[in-house]
């Protein structure tokens, strides 16, 4: 795939440039759809309160537990390894979401997504 921007990408980050072009598109796939979503659902202002007001709007039925399942899933493997944080945790700024403590027991397994948004609400 030949973009400038990847280009340019690769060369002011060159470990950006090892990455297979699947991994680039993976990039940018969730940075255009990151933004979609933000601008969408959360206000263009990705908060807790924003996730739990957007949750909260959700029939239940539209939550599909596999798939929130998947999500809690995806940010435990991102943030966490082994019951410790990664090196990526400290740029969460947890401090911003009013209640770290939420976020960071969703991390370390104590419970998933929704039910943290959704009871964590109450």
């Amino acid at each position: 795939m030949e973009s400038e921007t990847l280009d340019w990408l690769s060369e002011k980050a060159p470990t950006f440039g090892e990455l297979s072009e699947r991994e680039k598109i993976a990039i940018m796939d969730f940075a255009l759809l990151w933004s979609f979503f933000e601008s969408r659902c959360l206000n263009n202002n990705a908060n807790i309160q924003q996730f739990r007001d957007y949750v909260e709007q959700l029939p239940e039925a539209a939550v599909n537990a596999r798939e929130v399942e998947q999500i809690s899933a995806y940010f435990r493997a991102r943030y966490t390894e082994n019951g410790e944080y990664t090196h990526r945790h400290h740029h969460l700024h947890l401090e911003r979401s009013r209640n770290p403590q939420e976020v960071a027991s969703m991390l370390l397994g104590v419970g998933t997504c929704r039910e943290i948004l959704v009871v964590g609400a109450s």
